[in-house]
């Protein structure tokens, strides 16, 4: 058999987990954060709508260049905080889902789960073959269980080496695979954020307020002709 990329030996792993509600209950924190962010990025844009409403009408009795200063000061403040949120958010949901990941990791079942998804998945062609795994030795305390996982798929037996690295590795006959949790979560948030485009989301707001200052500028100030009044050429003087 030929060997297997070890990514796609464990791309179901986590769907074959029974999770406790503890740790449903954060996935499901992590989801509505994202669902938070969208909802305050529009909040942002309607503020920055009431306060060039605001300053509108407040322009009328501070004049022409309060108002306009006014104006512009306020949407790039808003311009700038947007940008700010959305960084900040992105930042915020990758953390909760790698804490969150990593709680679910840490678990001794998770472990064992991965192990019998390796087991079930081997050649059984020849049962007397004994599988190796080389496992972290701060995790020695599962040998019983991977052992117990091991003998529903495997007759052949099983032999346990340690090491100090936080990575397990698997081999049997010509197979080999490898499961790093560390590369598991930064893959695992990588894969759940790259569908939610918070640069792009950020350069929209940001053009959003852009057009919107050109808009409210041009009916604060419209032009002097609209006005009904003619600019003076220099001959005119």
């Amino acid at each position: 058999m030929q060997n297997e990329p070890h990514d796609i030996i464990f791309r179901n792993i986590a769907e074959d987990v029974l999770l406790p509600a503890s740790k449903l209950s954060l996935i499901k924190r992590s989801h509505d954060i994202i669902a938070q962010a969208k909802k305050n990025a529009s909040r942002i844009i309607k503020e920055a709508e009431a306060e060039c409403e605001q300053i509108r009408r407040e322009s009328y009795s501070a004049g022409y260049e309060q108002g306009l200063v006014m104006s512009l000061s306020s949407v790039c403040q808003f311009i700038d905080n947007s940008e700010k949120y959305t960084q900040e958010m992105a930042v915020k949901i990758r953390n909760d889902l790698k804490n969150t990941l990593s709680d679910i990791i840490s678990e001794d079942d998770f472990n064992v789960k991965v192990v019998e998804h390796w087991a079930e998945g081997l050649d059984k062609s020849d049962e007397s073959l004994p599988l190796h795994i080389l496992m972290p030795y701060a995790n020695r305390k599962l040998k019983e269980r991977f052992a117990q996982a091991i003998k529903k798929n495997h007759s052949g037996g099983v032999i346990f080496e340690f090491h100090d690295e936080p990575r397990f590795v698997f081999k049997y006959n010509n197979r080999l695979a490898e499961f790093y949790p560390e590369e598991f979560i930064y893959a695992t948030v990588d894969a759940l954020t790259s569908k939610y485009t918070f640069a792009e989301r950020k350069r929209e707001i940001s053009n959003e307020a852009i057009r919107y200052l050109h808009e409210q500028l041009s009916l604060l100030y419209p032009p002097l002709q609209e006005e009904g009044i003619t600019e003076l050429t220099d001959e005119q003087y």
